[in-house]
């Protein structure tokens, strides 16, 4: 019996290694690093849309040539920058083809907007210098750094439809440094602009929620028994707020990127020490058994993830997914073991976790469609109310506890008050109430009262 409750004990967990150490076989198969890979971005002028550039080819190196749009890139390495192999200071090229279909709105122009490329860069677009970040340099003494984030107004005389190509040459003397969550997009101005203030105001919102649910948690800790989840929880919280208030910051002064750089990175640490202490505050908040060993490798599991530099192997991100991984198997035992609240638990953070674990799928499997951002930004609002209701269904439960047990103790006291009281004590008793009831009615009233 012990045997069989033993080894359901660690069932999620086997589960969670199993598929942590098969997926880099199944990765390894379409690494998205080749250099035969088609590398051409389609953009429909006569849509709305705001097309992120995923397809680039790379290359080392300086040479005046690589900006021309005749210029055959195709034996550059292709994918994404956020995965080169290295980080040596040095000068570096991007290209990316794009195709231009349909009519030039007349009343708008078409941007590009960049994010987080260390450290200075020139854009070109078919071989026209369009805009500088900084300057360029070929050591740290001639290399000015930009700013983080950098956006160009395309002339409209230079966006016709047909092929176009988009060059980056980028240098990183102050920082050797490969990039980290750079992106670029291409739109029309107002629609970028649009799509920018919605971006920012659910950030607003998460920023609001996480803030609330701060207060909320420290309040429960304070005035619900000192539990020790709820402080978990309350400093998880606080740690995201700060997470969500980076962006903003960023946003309205624009920092240069070495600024940025420690900014980004106290926003990575505060993010991983978020994960660390989600799967923490599920242990402790469902009891979940041998604390013991689940601490230690929630807490070695993304160090060691970091310490041997496989976080993004294979385009996947490992150490954010390795966290929700394990917090499902532990929300998947709570869950088994019928803990108060798991279910819901379970729910709100499968609703939460849904973007970034779709995202790592849809890295081995290309095939599978862009997930729908109306039906999975409500589901990832989720998250905190069910974390809420889940604290509430268990506070409910040990209420109910704490009741029962009252309610036995009380039982049990009266049944060994009546068995230790002596006969002719209550006859006694009973003997003086009717005397004090002729001379002293008060009296014998409190008499009464009192028994």
């Amino acid at each position: 019996m012990s045997k069989g409750i033993s080894s359901g004990k660690f069932f999620a967990v086997r589960v969670f290694l199993l598929v942590l150490f098969s997926l880099p076989v199944i990765i390894a198969m379409a690494s998205p690093i080749s250099s035969n890979a088609a590398v051409t971005t389609p953009f429909n002028l006569n849509a709305r849309d705001i097309q992120l550039m995923r397809a680039w080819r790379m290359q080392d190196g300086d040479d005046p040539e690589w900006r021309k749009p005749g210029f055959d890139d195709s034996g550059w390495p292709a994918g994404s920058p956020n995965q080169l192999p290295h980080a040596q200071a040095g000068v570096r090229w991007l290209r990316a083809h794009i195709e231009l279909s349909g009519t030039q709105n007349p009343f708008d122009v078409l941007v590009l907007r960049f994010s987080k490329l260390p450290v200075a860069f020139d854009v070109y677009w078919d071989g026209v210098r369009v805009g500088e970040n900084g300057r360029v340099g070929r050591s740290e003494q001639d290399e000015i750094p930009g700013q983080v984030a950098f956006m160009i107004k395309l002339p409209r005389k230079l966006t016709a439809p047909g092929p176009h190509l988009l060059a980056i040459r980028y240098s990183n003397f102050h920082q050797s440094l490969r990039p980290r969550g750079f992106w670029a997009v291409l739109a029309y101005h107002a629609d970028w602009l649009l799509a920018r203030a919605k971006d920012m105001h659910l950030q607003y919102l998460w920023l609001g929620i996480y803030l609330i649910s701060t207060f909320l948690s420290l309040a429960l800790f304070l005035g619900g028994g000192r539990h020790r989840a709820f402080l978990v929880f309350a400093i998880y919280s606080l740690l995201l707020t700060l997470y969500l208030a980076i962006n903003p910051l960023l946003e309205v002064f624009n920092a240069d990127i070495l600024f940025s750089t420690f900014l980004f990175a106290f926003r990575y640490l505060v993010f991983l020490c978020a994960g660390i202490l989600l799967n923490i505050f599920f242990i402790q908040h469902f009891d979940i058994p041998r604390k013991r060993i689940h601490i230690p490798v929630v807490i070695l599991l993304p160090l060691l993830i970091d310490i041997f530099q496989i976080r993004y192997l294979f385009g996947i991100e490992w150490r954010d997914t390795a966290l929700m991984c394990y917090a499902i198997g532990l929300l998947v035992y709570a869950v088994t073991r019928r803990k108060a609240g798991s279910l819901i638990a379970l729910i709100g953070f499968l609703a939460v976790s849904l973007p970034t674990l779709y995202g790592q799928l849809k890295v081995i499997f290309q095939f599978l469609p862009e997930p729908d951002l109306r039906i999975v930004l409500p589901l990832s609002l989720c998250f905190i109310p069910s974390v809420i209701l889940s604290i509430s269904r268990q506070i409910r439960e040990q209420n109910r506890f704490y009741e029962a047990a009252r309610n036995r103790s009380q039982r049990l006291e009266k049944e060994l008050l009546k068995s230790q009281i002596h006969p002719h004590f209550i006859s006694n008793t009973l003997h003086s109430a009717k005397s004090w009831i002729r001379d002293d009615p008060l009296k014998a009233e409190k008499l009464l009262q009192t028994l």
